[in-house]
C-alpha cells in the first residue's frame, strides 16, 4: 500500500452551523401526561406534610413512553437580598408579608409556616441560576435595557431599591438535545396568556382583574389601580367586617351569591386561559445582544405586539429563558413606592417613557382553588359549584364559604365566618400589616409565596399555555460543525498501479494489460483511506462509482470529515 502526505495546500479546517426548527405545541406544556414531576421535597409539621418537585420537565409525548424526549425544564425562583440591616434589605415578596426573619448568627432565613411554602427552595433556585448564568449567586437578574442582565458590577446600582430587578422569575431550561450548541438569535418565540382563566362566570368583560359584572348591571373596579407613573395605588379600603365598604362598593351592593366562582388552580380539570394572548420574542437581538456574562450571549425578550415592553431574558448558549413574574412595588424612595407594606409586583411598570418593564402574567389575577399546605383537615366547601374536596395536606386559597375551612392568604388564615356573609361563595381578602383587607388572593404575591413549586408550575402549565394545538414555544437551534477537508490529489504518474497481489498475474504483468509491450497499467479508484503518522487507517471514504486512473489523467478527490 502506498500513501501520499498532506500539506497546507491539501488540508483545510472550516466551521459551519446547522439549524433546526424546534416547535413545542401548547398541549405538551399544559398536559399532565407530558409534564413530569420529580417529587423530592417533603415538609414536616401539621398534617401529612407537603410533597413537591423542585422543577418539572415537559416532554414531546407521554413521558412514560420509552420514545419520549424531554424538551424543557420549568421552575420558579425568588430574589432575596438582606445584608443584615434595614438599609441592605430589599422589600419584596420574600421579605414583605411573610413574617420574614433573618438569623443574626446563622444567616438562615425564616418564614411563617402557615402562609408560605418552599420559600428557601425558591430563593435557592434563583441563586443557582444567578450563579450559573451571571457568575454570582448574590446577583439579581435585571431588565434595564442598557445594562442587563446582571446587577453585578453596575455603577451606582442599589439592588435593594432598583426597580429593574426581577424579584420573581420563571425559568425555562431547554434540554441540550433540542438547544444543541445554542438558540439562534431572533428565532425564539413563546405564546402565553397573560390572564388566568375566567374565575367568575358572571364576569363577562374578559378582564377579571379590571372589572367584574354584577349580573350585567353594575361593575366595580378592582382593588389595585395604576397611577400615571405606573405605580400601584389603592382604589378601595374594604374592611374585614364589611368586604365592600361604602367608598368602594357599587350600588346596589355586589351579591356574591349570584356569582359562581370557579377554580383556576388545583388540577388538570382547570380550564385553560384564552385571555390576554401574547407572543414574546427576542426582537432585535442580533444587534443588541450582550456577551459579557458567565453564560455567553444574552438578549432581552419583548412583546411582539409592542417591542418597547420588556418581559424577560434569553441566554442563547445556555438555552435558558428567564421570564419576569413581577418586580417589587414597595421600594423605599422610588416613584413606585405605594406607601404600603404589601408588595403587589407592579413596581416596574412605566419605568421610563421609551421602554417599560412588565411582568409576563397579570400579577393581580385572582387565584381561587386548592393548593398543598400543612393541614390535617379534610373538607368540602358545600357550594353548588365547589372549589373541590380538600384532603389532608391541602388548603383553600382565594375563597371559601360560610362554615367552611380556613383560607390560605399571604398573611395566614382567615375564617369565612368573619366576613359576615350568610351563605354563598366568599372572596378571601389578603391583609397587610395594618390589618387592612387589600384584595383577594392574587397570582403575585399570594400564589408565588403560599404555593409549592408544583402548584405554581401546574397553574402556569395548565392555564397560561392553553391546551390547544397551536405553537407554545418555537426557536431555531444551532449545531456547530467543525470540518476537516482533505484534497486527495493523484498526479498523472501516481496511483496507476495497485499493491493488491491480485493486480499481477503469475508472470508479474498487470492483469489489466493485454499487450505488455504497448499497454500501460491503470487502476480504478473506489476507496480513499486516511491514515495517521504511523500508517494506521483512521478514516475510509467510499466513492459512489469507480474512477479510472492512468498516466494520462489527474484525479482530485475531496474528503470532508465533520465533527
Amino acid at each position: 500500500m502506498s500513501f501520499k502526505d498532506f500539506n497546507a495546500d491539501t488540508k483545510k479546517s472550516v466551521q459551519s452551523n446547522l439549524n433546526q426548527v424546534i416547535d413545542v405545541i401548547q398541549e405538551d406544556v399544559s398536559g399532565s401526561a407530558t409534564r413530569r414531576k420529580y417529587q423530592t421535597f417533603v415538609t414536616g409539621g401539621i398534617g401529612p406534610g407537603v410533597t413537591s418537585s423542585l422543577y418539572q420537565t415537559v416532554y414531546d409525548q407521554d413521558f412514560t413512553l420509552q420514545t419520549a424526549n424531554p424538551i424543557v425544564d420549568m421552575t420558579v425562583g425568588l430574589f432575596h437580598a438582606d445584608g443584615g440591616s434595614a438599609a441592605t434589605k430589599r422589600l419584596n415578596l420574600v421579605t414583605v408579608g411573610t413574617n420574614y426573619t433573618l438569623s443574626s448568627t446563622t444567616g438562615q432565613i425564616l418564614f411563617d409556616a402557615k402562609s408560605t411554602m418552599m420559600m428557601r427552595e425558591k430563593v435557592n433556585i434563583y441563586r443557582q441560576y444567578a450563579n450559573y448564568l451571571l457568575g454570582d449567586p448574590d446577583a439579581a437578574f435585571i431588565l434595564d435595557p442598557d445594562n442587563y442582565p446582571s446587577s453585578t458590577g453596575k455603577t451606582e446600582f442599589n439592588v435593594t431599591t432598583d426597580a429593574t430587578v426581577i424579584d420573581a422569575a420563571l425559568f425555562l431550561n431547554v434540554k441540550r438535545l433540542f438547544s444543541r450548541d445554542g438558540i439562534r438569535k431572533e428565532t425564539f418565540a413563546i405564546r402565553l396568556y397573560k390572564n388566568a382563566p375566567q374565575w367568575d362566570t358572571a364576569a363577562a368583560t374578559g378582564k377579571p382583574y379590571d372589572a367584574v359584572s354584577n349580573n350585567g348591571s353594575t361593575a366595580y373596579d378592582y382593588f389595585y389601580g395604576r397611577s400615571a407613573d405606573g405605580s400601584t395605588v389603592k382604589t378601595g379600603n374594604p374592611t374585614l367586617s364589611t368586604p365592600f365598604s361604602a367608598e368602594f362598593a357599587p350600588s346596589p351592593a355586589l351579591d356574591f351569591k349570584s356569582n359562581v366562582f370557579e377554580r383556576n388552580i388545583s388540577n388538570h380539570n382547570v380550564l385553560s386561559s384564552e385571555q390576554g394572548v401574547q407572543i414574546l420574542a427576542d426582537l432585535t437581538a442580533a444587534q443588541s445582544f450582550k456577551s459579557e456574562n458567565a453564560a455567553g450571549d444574552v438578549a432581552l425578550l419583548r412583546l411582539a405586539s409592542d417591542s418597547k415592553k420588556i418581559v424577560g431574558l434569553v441566554f442563547y448558549q445556555a438555552g435558558i429563558v428567564v421570564l419576569n413574574l413581577g418586580g417589587s412595588s414597595v421600594l423605599t424612595g422610588t416613584t413606585h413606592e405605594t406607601g404600603s407594606t404589601l408588595d403587589v409586583g407592579l413596581g416596574q411598570l412605566g419605568l421610563d417613557g421609551a421602554e417599560s418593564i412588565e411582568p409576563v402574567f397579570e400579577v393581580r389575577d385572582p387565584i381561587h382553588g386548592i393548593i398543598s399546605g400543612m393541614d390535617n383537615q379534610a373538607g368540602f366547601d358545600g357550594s353548588a359549584s365547589p372549589l373541590g374536596v380538600k384532603t389532608a395536606g391541602q388548603i383553600y386559597i382565594g375563597g371559601t364559604y360560610d362554615g367552611g375551612p380556613s383560607v390560605q392568604t399571604n398573611q395566614g388564615s382567615q375564617s369565612a365566618t368573619a366576613q359576615n356573609k350568610t351563605s354563598g361563595p366568599q372572596v378571601t381578602f389578603r391583609q397587610d400589616q395594618n390589618s387592612m383587607n387589600m384584595g383577594p388572593a392574587t397570582f403575585y404575591p399570594d400564589l408565588l409565596v403560599s404555593a409549592s413549586i408544583d402548584d405554581i408550575i401546574d397553574h402556569i402549565g395548565y392555564t397560561r399555555f392553553s391546551s390547544g394545538s397551536l405553537t407554545g414555544l418555537a426557536f431555531q437551534n444551532q449545531t456547530k460543525i467543525n470540518s476537516s477537508i482533505y484534497f486527495c490529489r493523484a498526479s498523472a504518474n501516481e496511483f496507476n498501479t495497485s499493491s493488491n497481489p491480485t493486480f499481477l498475474d503469475d508472470d508479474g504483468i498487470p492483469v489489466m494489460i493485454v499487450d505488455a509491450d504497448n499497454d500501460k497499467p491503470f487502476t480504478y479508484i473506489t476507496t480513499v483511506a486516511l491514515a495517521d503518522s504511523q500508517g494506521d487507517v483512521v478514516a475510509i471514504a467510499k466513492l459512489n462509482r469507480p474512477i479510472e486512473k492512468n498516466d494520462e489523467s489527474e484525479v482530485t478527490i475531496r474528503v470532508r470529515l465533520d465533527f
